[in-house]
């Protein structure tokens, strides 16, 4: 594939931890980390914020720079994107949760696909820990958070210079931005429940999230799938 580039701009730079989410007959490239260096043995790291378009539709690749109105997210990488379809309204939203940017993040933020505005909406429950190299899947109307690096928790101190993987699911309903307090098992050698891990991929399957691989920090790849029944 050869896209054209935008009709005013560069095409985007190379890139690794962005999120290429599918809304439609476009996909929406945000963010990411880039090397702020010409020369690739010298690594300088550049965070992004940058949202371009990419258009597919009848076989016509090209890119686009959008023009987006409010406050955009902060630059990060190793977030995550899903496109979240509100059937009430008939409105579709690109929702962007976590990442990376010299810290965890925790935040949450929607694109309208219709309008092109950000917003970072106020949500209610127990929200999850900030993470980066999680997942997020939607399943209907809400979205399931699961595993990535957090930081370390030590007698109720949040260590914010340690991290740790995780195994914890939390759940944000998109209808009513309220995140869903869940309760697993959280032993270390519980057979049922999938293991801490990061960097893996997720996908839901009629109302089961099925999630593979992975790794548990630097310790361990793991080489197997697991399901959680929703």
């Amino acid at each position: 594939m050869r896209p054209s580039p935008p009709l005013s701009g560069d095409a985007p730079c190379p890139r690794l931890g962005h999120s290429f989410t599918l809304v439609g007959d476009k996909v929406f490239l945000f963010a990411g980390l880039a090397n702020e260096s010409d020369d690739p043995k010298h690594n300088i790291p550049k965070y992004l914020n940058d949202l371009y378009v990419l258009n597919i539709k009848n076989g016509q690749y090209s890119w686009e720079i959008p023009i987006t109105y409010g406050e955009c997210p902060p630059p990060r990488e190793s977030h995550t994107a899903v496109a979240w379809h509100d059937k009430t309204v008939g409105r579709h939203y690109l929702v962007v949760y976590g990442g990376m940017s010299g810290c965890r993040l925790g935040d949450l933020w929607i694109l309208d696909i219709e309008t092109l505005s950000w917003s970072r909406p106020k949500t209610t429950g127990p929200a999850p820990l900030p993470r980066s190299l999680h997942s997020a899947t939607l399943i209907g109307d809400k979205m399931f958070i699961f595993g990535g690096w957090v930081p370390l928790i030590v007698d109720n101190f949040t260590c914010e210079k340690e991290w740790q993987c995780t195994n914890t699911l939390a759940v944000l309903d998109l209808k009513t931005m309220a995140w869903e307090a869940v309760n697993i098992n959280q032993e270390p050698e519980a057979e049922d429940v999938p293991r801490a891990r990061a960097g893996h991929c997720a996908v839901g399957i009629h109302g089961r999230l099925y999630v593979w691989s992975g790794r548990d920090g630097y310790r361990k790849a793991w080489n197997n799938q697991v399901r959680v029944s929703i």
